[in-house]
């Protein structure tokens, strides 16, 4: 479903059973929205899953990579992943490295944003001309 990330809490409202578990897991919903991850563990988390399962490859274009990751902001938490061209990571390979880093990291009860950034239009023309 689109929102595997949501905590499931079973309540009553009969009886009002474990009514007062929602009030829990709305803060760490909360907590979760708001957090922070430092540059290195990010990128740890997608160089391991990266190796463990690397993106695919087309004989036209070639494979996939990731120069580096970096969360950009909070609310939800937003990780922009700078690489050679997106196009090249399918929309299947995107869900991997969301899942990887959901895997690691405590990010329950808040959605991620992952982008994909590839080389500006200027950064190819400088690297053309070396």
């Amino acid at each position: 479903s689109d929102v595997n990330w949501a905590e499931i809490i079973f309540v009553s409202a009969l009886t009002g059973q474990r009514c007062l578990k929602v009030y829990d897991a709305v803060k760490r919903a909360i907590k979760n929205h708001r957090a922070r991850v430092p540059t290195a563990t990010l990128n740890e988390i997608i160089r391991e899953a990266m190796l463990f399962q690397p993106p695919p490859a087309s004989a036209a274009r070639g494979a996939g990579k990731i120069y580096f990751v970096s969360q950009i902001s909070v609310m939800p938490p937003t990780i922009v992943a700078m690489c050679n061209d997106p196009r090249l990571f399918t929309d299947n390979y995107r869900r991997y490295l969301e899942r990887k880093l959901r895997e690691s990291l405590d990010f329950s009860g808040t959605p991620i944003r992952l982008i994909l950034r590839g080389k500006r239009l200027r950064e190819e023309i400088r690297d053309a001309s070396k």
